[in-house]
């Protein structure tokens, strides 16, 4: 099994990304730098060292602006499957997230692998969300780019959020869902929160999502990683 990681950056995250690669490290994954197309982001090493094996830019560097964080997690899923390295299985995850252990036993035989985040919620169609990390298999990626450019088309977009559009497009074209060992929230910004990710971390989590600063990043993993 053979897991290739792709870090969704943005300029702003140049200091989250130096200060996070040590973690990506620990899935034991090649390495993918996506930017994006309007600004310059920064990757603490060259190609070729660190297990960064390509960097390439998608899209405009904004947050939920129309589908453009969709169409970047389906371009980045195509533009992995033309790399060489007969990987097995796409990983994609936010700069925000540190991983705690080898990711290649997170990965499914087929269908998506994420952090369960919510069920339904008022103003969106889908059933049920999720945070990255985002494990697909090669079929699986294959099956979920389809269906994605047939939601796109007719606008299905669960309002620009990724977290939600894989959510429906689970739903509608019945992509297999299984539960990631993580743990997330938007930030890591409250007691409550640090406190939780401080537990599933003990437990033997595989990543933690939403680590925005140093501050946060010494108060999750202190006296555990």
């Amino acid at each position: 099994m053979k897991p290739l990681l792709a870090i969704l950056s943005y300029v702003r995250a140049n200091d989250i990304v130096a200060r996070h690669w040590d973690y990506y490290l620990k899935a034991d994954c090649d390495i993918v730098g996506i930017g994006r197309e309007t600004t310059s982001c920064e990757w603490p090493c060259r190609v070729g060292s660190r297990r960064l094996v390509a960097v390439q830019n998608i899209g405009e560097d904004s947050y939920v602006h129309g589908d453009n964080l969709i169409r970047l997690h389906i371009d980045t899923l195509e533009y992995m499957l033309s790399l060489n390295g007969d990987y097995t299985h796409l990983i994609l995850t936010e700069p925000d997230a540190i991983v705690l252990k080898p990711l290649a036993p997170e990965c499914p035989a087929y269908g998506l692998r994420a952090t369960f985040q919510g069920g339904r919620s008022p103003g969106f169609l889908g059933s049920q969300y999720f945070h990255g990390p985002w494990v697909l298999s090669r079929h699986a990626a294959t099956y979920a780019i389809n269906s994605a450019r047939r939601m796109l088309k007719v606008g299905l977009i669960e309002k620009g959020f990724p977290d939600r559009f894989w959510g429906l497009l689970c739903d509608l074209y019945d992509l297999p869902y299984s539960k990631f060992n993580g743990y997330s929230q938007n930030r890591l910004d409250t007691p409550q929160f640090i406190e939780n990710a401080r537990q599933a971390i003990a437990g033997g989590c595989a990543a933690v999502h939403g680590i925005k600063s140093d501050v946060e990043l010494r108060a999750v993993t202190e006296g555990l990683v």
